[in-house]
């Protein structure tokens, strides 16, 4: 289950996973967190894919370099198997791939993945 805790100062909510001991990361009502959750993936220098850096591949389920994957996402700890279609369609919230849409990204993430 998740749960979100707002921070009266800032007027941020986190997005917390239960019982995964996984980061936090903040959930981005603006430009600015946008902007940190995004810096806070681990730095992937795949030009051609670069929304792999958002997720961690937990295992390989096929034969090959293209082949399917366990794959996970690190900014809402949601698990799936596929590709990098359907990574894509997680993180940029495009219908059609059947995977769930990430609740971490936002509009603000959204302007700063696509750009």
């Amino acid at each position: 289950m998740a749960s979100s805790t707002a921070s009266a100062s800032t007027g941020e909510c986190t997005g917390r996973s239960a019982g995964s001991g996984s980061e936090e990361f903040p959930i981005a009502h603006n430009a600015d967190i946008a902007a940190k959750v995004l810096a806070a993936a681990p730095v992937d220098d795949d030009e051609k894919k670069p929304l792999w850096r958002y997720v961690r591949i937990l295992e390989k389920t096929g034969k090959g370099e293209g082949a399917n994957a366990k794959i996970k996402c690190r900014l809402c700890d949601h698990q799936f198997q596929g590709r990098y279609y359907r990574v894509k369609a997680h993180l940029l919230k495009i219908s059609g791939a059947g995977v769930k849409f990430c609740r971490v990204v936002t509009v603000h993430v959204l302007e700063q993945l696509r750009a």
